[in-house]
C-alpha cells in the first residue's frame, strides 16, 4: 500500500490482495492518516487482485472510522470486482456512496 504525500489528502494503493490476511494492515494505516489529521482519504483498489468479503468489510469499517473523524473517503474500484461487492462498498450509512 502506498500514499501520496500531503497534509491532509492522502492516497491508498491497494495491490495485491485484500482479505482476512492483509485488511488488518489497511485497517492500521487509515486510522493513523486519520488520527494526523487526513480530511480527504482515496481508497484505490483499482491494482488489488482480489477483494474478498474480510477486505470489503475492512473498507465500510475504514470509511467509518474516518467519517467518525470528519475524513471524507472516496473508493476507486478494481474492474473485477462483483456487482455485489460494488453495492456493498458504496453503501454508506443506507446512503450510495459519493465518491
Amino acid at each position: 500500500m502506498g500514499r501520496t504525500a500531503g497534509t491532509q489528502s492522502h492516497r491508498l494503493v491497494v495491490v495485491g490482495e485484500l482479505d482476512a490476511r492483509t485488511a488488518p494492515f489497511l485497517l492500521a494505516r487509515v486510522d493513523a492518516l486519520v488520527a494526523v489529521g487526513c480530511r480527504r482519504l482515496c481508497l484505490d483498489l483499482r491494482e488489488a487482485d482480489r477483494v474478498d468479503g474480510y477486505g470489503v468489510k475492512a473498507v465500510r469499517f475504514c470509511r467509518q472510522l474516518a467519517d467518525a473523524d470528519g475524513c471524507r473517503v472516496r473508493v476507486l474500484y478494481p474492474p473485477t470486482l462483483s456487482e455485489s461487492a460494488r453495492r456493498a462498498l458504496r453503501l454508506r450509512r443506507g446512503r450510495p456512496d459519493r465518491g
